[in-house]
């Protein structure tokens, strides 16, 4: 039987109850920020799941192993969210969203590095026998999440047409998002969003891996097979940054500088 044949529906989530939904992009800190929600929010009411559809159609409850109703507080995971998914929420229930968003070279760059490092990953093998432009030579690149890997992560669209249309339209939907390179944004988000103690940060659990190398490393023709195949995710990057300082100062209450990608 699956997790999801003992899911609760909405209508019996408590009204004004709130609800956390962290959508996690794939090399934007998510791992070392869902590790810190963690340990902020009790585990057994944070939900990690890889398909949102069944949980933003029934709600944020279920029925544990042992049988007993749990009320989950928080979802997070990587997941593919269309328009259609964000209206299965009820409006009696705050629904707070946010995502991280990264400059699209670097984090095509981390992503095959982490890949490389980690032989337990399906993908292992791909990156430790081709380079990254070989990756994109031989159509490999959508595997491993570095082809346009934002952009389709915030949506559900086969058609690439599409997808940066509704993945910016995503954009305006979440309660708020934020940009790797300014990760103290997104902790303070979060503590005045959930009202956390001051003491919240993100902590740096990349510490004490060999750091990728920076785009300036690359060479020519590599960094240009990068942006070929993630032009929609550096088009989606710029409009995130210039939405971010905008309501960082009239609706955040963040005035701080924002790092501008290089």
């Amino acid at each position: 039987m699956s997790f999801w044949d003992h899911v609760i529906p909405w209508d019996e989530v408590r009204r004004g109850e709130e609800k956390l939904f962290f959508h996690h992009v794939p090399r934007t800190a998510g791992t070392s920020l869902s590790h810190k929600l963690r340990e902020t929010i009790p585990s057994y009411r944070w939900l990690h799941v890889d398909e949102l559809l069944g949980a933003m159609q029934a709600g944020f409850m279920y029925v544990n192993q042992a049988g007993a109703p749990v009320e989950a507080a928080a979802l997070g995971g990587h997941c593919h969210l269309s328009d259609g998914r964000w209206r299965h929420v009820p409006d009696h229930v705050r629904f707070i969203s946010f995502c991280v968003l990264r400059d699209p070279v670097r984090r095509v760059i981390s992503a095959y590095h982490y890949l490389r490092r980690r032989p337990d990953h399906p993908q292992h093998g791909i990156a430790k026998r081709y380079t990254i432009r070989e990756i994109y030579q031989y159509g490999l690149g959508r595997a491993l999440q570095i082809n346009d890997g934002a952009s389709s992560v915030l949506t559900d669209v086969r058609s690439d047409r599409q997808m940066l249309s509704q993945a910016r339209r995503a954009l305006r939907r979440y309660t708020f998002f934020g940009l790797f390179e300014e990760l103290e944004g997104v902790a303070r988000l979060l503590r005045r969003t959930m009202r956390f103690e001051s003491e919240f940060f993100i902590p740096n659990l990349g510490r004490g891996y060999e750091p990728p190398p920076p785009p300036t490393e690359l060479d020519e023709d590599t960094l240009k097979a990068i942006k070929m195949y993630n032009w929609r995710d550096e088009v989606l990057y710029t409009c995130a940054q210039e939405e971010y300082r905008r309501r960082a100062e009239e609706e955040w209450g963040i005035v701080d500088r924002v790092i501008v990608s290089v």
